[in-house]
């Protein structure tokens, strides 16, 4: 089992997943979207390959 499904069968199972992907701007347009989320009241979970630099982690597993 590769580390893509790992986390799609244990641990976004029952969740909704919003990936952004390409070439530059990953980190900061997930960091981003995480915020604006987090800002209208949701709890959002954060997995990123950089550390976001308001909450100084690279992941979160909010409630959805």
């Amino acid at each position: 089992m590769s580390v893509v499904e790992a986390l799609s069968e244990f641990v976004f199972k029952d969740r909704k997943v919003l990936v952004v992907a390409g070439t530059h701007g990953k980190t900061t347009t997930t960091g981003l979207l995480f915020h604006v989320l987090n800002g209208c009241g949701l709890d959002p979970g954060l997995l990123v390959g950089g550390v976001d630099r308001i909450t100084n982690k690279a992941s979160l597993l909010g409630k959805g």
